[in-house]
């Protein structure tokens, strides 16, 4: 016979574990969320200040003009590896629209960076622990058992002399110096790619795949170079042009950087929106305070180098890690 005092027992010991499994999962979902915060404001409070302030546009423009008297570098463009860049047009265009199209990397450097992302550990979803060359993704993902979303390359300005390179071409130094209104600090590179996943959907927050806005800094530029072929199948970059410098009051009071679509789409208006496709070793700047995404690939996977300039360095935005703590997947 059955004993309804212990089915009844074991009823109330379900619906116990329920409530607390739901509580400890939320409890980790917001500790995960807050203690990067928390990291960051420990490092350098002054983070917190710009972090707070930073979004509206009067602090802005009150950095930029404090800045304007400041004695600024003086480049010898004839260095530069961008000889057709004109560097008026590019300041002029992220002005207005906060994206500028018009780069091109020269064939050398486009193939020694491809050299190097070849030859060097790429690492499945930024895990130090999960490092493959990219002609073994197939293998690296069957023993990881699940498919990467993307892959980071780490230490690339140390390690690929072109990347050095970039990030002290005289031409980007003074198009973020001009946009700036100071001389920039370079604060990092990034190379990595976002992979076609055709068995399993995307985790849209992990590739940056939603529209949100980047709050690096009170002003930031970002050099973007496609390594790879990039047309509307192969994951292109989205933007919205000219919302660098007009946001909703909810948009800039909200901690969530995150929008939705439509709703952005619906407040600036469709045609503000830039989907940019190139050959490989096209480039552009961006100012990342415009809402922006990436777009999943869906017929080949794309490769892409970042270089970023700030007006501080809040140690934010660096590839650099320790190799002992990189592992081969």
């Amino acid at each position: 016979m059955i004993n309804e005092n212990n089915c009844n027992d074991k009823i109330t010991e379900k619906s116990e574990i329920y409530p607390t499994c739901i509580l400890l999962k939320v409890t980790s979902m917001i500790y995960s969320k807050i203690y990067p915060y928390y990291v960051k404001v420990k490092t350098n409070p002054l983070w917190l200040v710009m972090f707070l302030i930073g979004r509206f546009r009067i602090f802005h423009s009150f950095i930029i003009y404090f800045y304007k008297y400041s004695k600024l570098n003086n480049y010898d463009l004839r260095f530069s590896s961008f000889v057709d860049l004109k560097v008026d047009d590019a300041v002029n265009c992220l002005q207005k629209d906060g994206v500028y199209l018009g780069l091109q990397l020269p064939k050398s450097i486009l193939q020694e960076i491809l050299s190097f992302a070849y030859s060097n550990n790429c690492y499945g979803d930024a895990e130090y622990t999960c490092g493959f060359l990219y002609s073994e993704k197939d293998k690296a993902i069957k023993q990881h058992g699940k498919p990467f979303i993307r892959a980071e390359y780490y230490n690339t300005a140390a390690l690929c002399p072109a990347i050095k390179k970039l990030a002290s071409d005289p031409k980007l130094l003074d198009i973020a110096t001009q946009y700036l209104g100071k001389t920039p600090v370079f604060t990092g590179s990034r190379l990595h790619w976002i992979f076609v996943v055709k068995e399993a959907g995307y985790d849209l927050n992990k590739a940056a795949m939603n529209f949100h806005y980047d709050l690096n800094d009170y002003c930031s530029l970002r050099f973007f170079f496609y390594l790879t072929d990039v047309d509307l199948l192969s994951g292109p970059h989205v933007c919205i042009r000219g919302s660098h410098k007009r946001k909703k009051l909810t948009y800039l009071f909200s901690l969530i950087r995150r929008q939705p679509e439509a709703e952005l789409l619906d407040y600036y208006g469709a045609e503000k929106s830039l989907t940019v496709c190139g050959p490989a070793g096209f480039g552009f700047a961006e100012d990342v305070f415009c809402f922006h995404k990436a777009t999943p690939p869906i017929s080949k996977d794309r490769l892409m180098l970042q270089i970023q300039f700030n007006l501080h360095n809040y140690g934010e935005q660096t590839d650099i890690v320790d190799p002992v703590l990189l592992r081969q997947a």
